[in-house]
Order: structure tokens, then C-alpha cells, then sequence
């Protein structure tokens, strides 16, 4: 390519940029209109969406060592048979009590656990809770009717009162987790319209996975203490009774650190928190982008336009 082509090839771009401002310039009121217009729809949109409140919280596994520590959670056998105590390491994070607790969030096991809650099954599902009556019935409105028709068409049940399998799903969907700086601290949200329920969700949730989790350890020492116990009344050789006996000395000293109440898996180093006025939808966010997006919409109009008008030309 020559200097000459390319002079004339950064000639007609100036051209084009040229014909870009020109047509901006005589097609300015359509633009203001614009903004105007996207401004006034993310205005309405703010106006008719339900405000919501994000409560939230930051959990981390729980410490070792500190002063805020619990110490060590499972003793450590005699004679350096017992379960290792230390911190998992990079590889070992998919085997920890932290991330079978951040693993349970949205489970069905945690959600059987709200759902006995009475409050928060009628708050997360509003629409389908007759407070008059105080039942469940199908909710109201076009889509979930023709949803229900569909299914009756099918041969297949239409609607369910909600139950611990519809608030998994619904915590799945809405429960945000998200790590902290890339370390191991989580921080915990949800939104709902009332501000407290979106409070005792998140609470909930956290206590619920902890309290699984603590169950299925008690299940499992309590498994082996019976074990132990059986084998000590068959076992007759002096040194098996000494170390049946030391094991379960020890079994059952876990078994009362995991009875004691503090968080087993997860330690809320923030606990649970909301702002007092809704935020979201935020106005100062979606009202400027609403005016931005009519603003750039009708630019490209004008511009799709002139470049129609130069073609037909």
C-alpha cells in the first residue's frame, strides 16, 4: 500500500467521522428525546418494582488458634493415631468441614430445616399464601395459570404447596455466595421485600449447615463409641483392652467438644446485617443508565438512518 492509499483511505475516514458529528448535530432535540424517554422508563420501572433489602453476612472456617479460637476440634488419639487437627492445605480444601458447610447452602437437608420454621416459608412465598385463611393456594396471575393448564394438559399435577424441595430450589436461586479477596472468608446475601425474613433467612441458612453438619459428626462418634464399647466386651488380651479403652476415652472427649454450642464449620465473622431503607432497585444507578441507554438507542437510530439516506442516494 502506498502513501497514496493511504492518504486517501485516512481522508474518507475523516470524512466519515465528519458525517458522523454532522448528522449527531442536526439530529440533537431527537437525542435529548431520547434520553428524556429513557430516563422517564427507568423512572417508571424504579416506581413499580417491589424495593427489596440485602441482607448479608461474611463467614470463615473456624479458628484454631487466636484468642477468638475454640481450639483444637477433634483430640488427637494417643500414640499419634488420632484424626489430623490441622488446617486443610490447598489440595485438601474439597475435604474440610468449611466446604462440605459452603457445599450444604441451598441443600435440601438445610432447607428441611427452615422449612420448619413457620414465619419464613409464608414470607419466601408470599404469592401462594392465603394470610386470610391462613393456607396455601396456587398463585394468582397469567403465567403461573397457563403453567398449571400445561401440566394438567400433560396428565401431570399442576401445583404443589411450596415444601422443602421448592425452598432449596428458591435458596439456589437466590442465595448469593461469594469469596472475599480470594481467601477463605464468604460473604453470605440475600434479598427479599421484608427486611427482616431476608435477615432470618441468612441466619438460618448459616445455622441450619452448621447444625447438619454437627449432627452428622455426633451420628458418626456416636457410631464408633457403640463400636468401641461392643469390642471391649469381646476383647480379653490386656494390651487390646488398654488402647480399646484410651480409644474410647478419646471418643468420647469428641463427643463432648462437639456438643458444646459454638459454630462447628463456619464462624460468622460478620454477623448478619441490612441496610434500614431498600437498596435495590438503586435509582441513582438505573435511572442515569436508563437515560445513557435512550441516549445511545437513538443515536444508532440516527445514524442507521443517515447511512439508509446515503445508500438510497
Amino acid at each position: 500500500m502506498d502513501g497514496l492509499t493511504q492518504a486517501r483511505i485516512i481522508e474518507e475516514e475523516r470524512l466519515s467521522v465528519a458525517e458522523l458529528v454532522r448528522h449527531a448535530r442536526m439530529g440533537w432535540h431527537l437525542l435529548v428525546i431520547g434520553a428524556l424517554i429513557g430516563t422517564a422508563a427507568a423512572l417508571l420501572a424504579v416506581r413499580l418494582a417491589q424495593p427489596q433489602f440485602t441482607a448479608q453476612m461474611v463467614v470463615g472456617p473456624i479458628a484454631r488458634i487466636g484468642p477468638a479460637a475454640m481450639g483444637p476440634k477433634l483430640p488427637t488419639l494417643s500414640g499419634g493415631a488420632g484424626r489430623s487437627i490441622t488446617e486443610p492445605g490447598p489440595g485438601d480444601e474439597a475435604l474440610s468441614d468449611f466446604a462440605r458447610f459452603l457445599r450444604l447452602l441451598g441443600s435440601v437437608p438445610v432447607a428441611q430445616r427452615l422449612a420448619g420454621n413457620g414465619s419464613l416459608m409464608p414470607g419466601i412465598f408470599h404469592r401462594s399464601w392465603d394470610a386470610g385463611t391462613g393456607s396455601w393456594k396456587p398463585p394468582g396471575g397469567l403465567v403461573p395459570a397457563a403453567r398449571r393448564l400445561l401440566l394438567w394438559l400433560a396428565g401431570r399435577t399442576g401445583w404443589v404447596p411450596p415444601d422443602a424441595q421448592a425452598l432449596s430450589e428458591h435458596l439456589r436461586t437466590n442465595l448469593v455466595v461469594e469469596a472475599l479477596g480470594g481467601g477463605p472468608m464468604q460473604r453470605i446475601s440475600y434479598r427479599h421485600q421484608d427486611r427482616a425474613l431476608a435477615m432470618a433467612v441468612v441466619a438460618g441458612v448459616h445455622a441450619a449447615a452448621d447444625r447438619a453438619l454437627r449432627a452428622e459428626a455426633a451420628r458418626r462418634v456416636l457410631a464408633e463409641i457403640e463400636y468401641v464399647r461392643a469390642r471391649l466386651t469381646e476383647v480379653t488380651h490386656t494390651e487390646h483392652r488398654r488402647a480399646l479403652v484410651a480409644l474410647l476415652a478419646e471418643q468420647e472427649r469428641l463427643r463432648m467438644m462437639i456438643d458444646v454450642d459454638l459454630p462447628f464449620a463456619a464462624d460468622a465473622i460478620e454477623t448478619v446485617t441490612a441496610p434500614v431503607l431498600p437498596d435495590w432497585p438503586d435509582p441513582l444507578v438505573l435511572v442515569p443508565f436508563g437515560g445513557l441507554a435512550g441516549f445511545m438507542a437513538t443515536l444508532f437510530w440516527v445514524y442507521g438512518r443517515a447511512a439508509l439516506l446515503s445508500g438510497r442516494r
